[in-house]
């Protein structure tokens, strides 16, 4: 293809310079497994809400909704979020206040550790552009680790699309970024070359070489962000697929780029705001708490995925964040979310989730069988009062789902 015209060889193992970037490997993160799984770390986030109130909550909404766009509705292009960067690599999210938020933690075993040194080559590209111009880096569609590095959750992970990242250089170390999603990997490399970045000449796609030489080549376009995105308007290869979403939407390079500017204006906007207001919110009214803890956060985002898979009818979905995720069987994510609930806490007398469950009892079985239908996974529940009653807690022998709240279910009517 004519896009596709430079090449460099490039070795079989990593040059040294790219050794000297890895940061050690013994590091273990403490939530690889929910991170790798799921697509999100609910002891981390728990922890940058401690604080609690109208501030936790915005952000929990804000985090939520960017699940929901990127890891669950497959968007192709992510709201503009900000960063301050430094030298190692390390990066922290920019919180809507201006304040620095707590450091965004990568894992080791997650290829090799290379995520750290390959944010070390965008800031070093960053502060050698000028303000207000545009930095990109690709992390390649392949294997979430690395065959001589595999080890704990993440050995068995593959990424079935890469991601383009745009960052925009801004003062004092912070940089707006937002992340395009690639199903079609040769338009991210033909972008990257166009800008002079060879292709990595010998190397096969989704190998260790491979996908490392694009991490840790970040690409300085000297552009702004609307002279870049009418650079890809206006390219000959303008109207070919860069992605396809898990809904069978195919999104071109010409959609890509208007969304890129609706992006870095602020106004870009997907199905996430509206879902993450309305779980948060009912979360908050039935908890009453705005203080967050990580297994309240862990069921947040569990309850999200299965509402959202229920909603499009799926037997399975599949997570993809740009830091993990996989594919699970519905049945499977509501089991886990069920095991996730405190007990007793799920179906609270005041919740919206145990009146169904009273409202549904069936009146019209006989003695001491009783016939009820789980609010979480909709299946048949059938049990007899006195042994409910003897124990003082209903358990869903579907999913789990529990309650100790049992007398207003046994004895109740259908009345709310």
């Amino acid at each position: 293809m004519g896009m596709l015209c430079n090449s460099a060889a490039v070795p079989q193992r990593l040059k040294p310079e790219y050794q000297n970037r890895l940061i050690p490997r013994s590091r273990e993160s403490i939530m690889a497994s929910e991170l790798s799984l799921y697509g999100f770390n609910s002891q981390n986030e728990a922890r940058r809400l401690k604080e609690g109130g109208p501030a936790s909550v915005s952000l929990l909404r804000a985090n939520l909704e960017t699940f929901v766009d990127h890891g669950l509705t497959d968007t192709a292009v992510s709201k503009k979020y900000s960063l301050k960067l430094y030298p190692d690599g390390t990066q922290r999210f920019v919180l809507s206040n201006g304040q620095i938020g707590d450091i965004i933690e990568t894992d080791p075993s997650q290829r090799g550790g290379i995520t750290q040194p390959g944010m070390a080559a965008v800031f070093e590209a960053l502060r050698n552009s000028p303000l207000r111009t545009i930095v990109l880096q690709y992390s390649p569609i392949g294997p979430s680790s690395f065959e001589e590095t595999q080890r704990g959750d993440y050995k068995r992970g593959y990424y079935h699309s890469g991601q383009l990242y745009v960052f925009r250089h801004n003062n004092d170390g912070v940089a707006e970024a937002s992340a395009v999603t690639i199903s079609n990997e040769v338009i991210a490399l033909g972008i990257l070359n166009s800008f002079g970045l060879p292709l990595p000449k010998g190397l096969k796609q989704t190998t260790e070489d491979f996908i490392t030489y694009y991490t840790l080549s970040p690409v300085a376009t000297n552009l702004d962000i609307c002279d870049l995105t009418n650079r890809l308007r206006t390219a000959s290869w303008r109207n070919m697929m860069v992605h396809k979403n898990k809904h069978g939407s195919v999104v071109t390079l010409l959609n890509i780029a208007n969304q890129i500017n609706v992006a870095f204006e602020g106004t870009l906007e997907g199905e996430g705001k509206i879902l993450a207001e309305k779980i948060i919110d009912r979360f908050i009214e039935e908890k009453g708490t705005v203080k967050f803890t990580k297994q309240q956060v862990r069921e947040i985002y569990l309850t999200t995925t299965v509402w959202y898979g229920r909603r499009y009818g799926w037997s399975d979905i599949e997570i993809a964040t740009a830091c993990g995720g996989s594919k699970h069987a519905m049945g499977s994510l509501i089991r886990e979310l069920a095991l996730s609930t405190s007990f007793g806490e799920l179906l609270t007398p005041s919740s919206p989730l145990f009146r169904k469950m009273r409202e549904s009892l069936s009146l019209a079985v006989t003695g001491d069988l009783r016939v009820t239908t789980c609010p979480i996974c909709n299946n048949e529940v059938r049990f007899l009062a006195s042994n409910v009653l003897a124990r003082s807690y209903l358990e869903c022998s579907n999913c789990g789902a529990s309650t100790n709240c049992v007398e207003p279910i046994v004895k109740g009517s259908k009345a709310a």
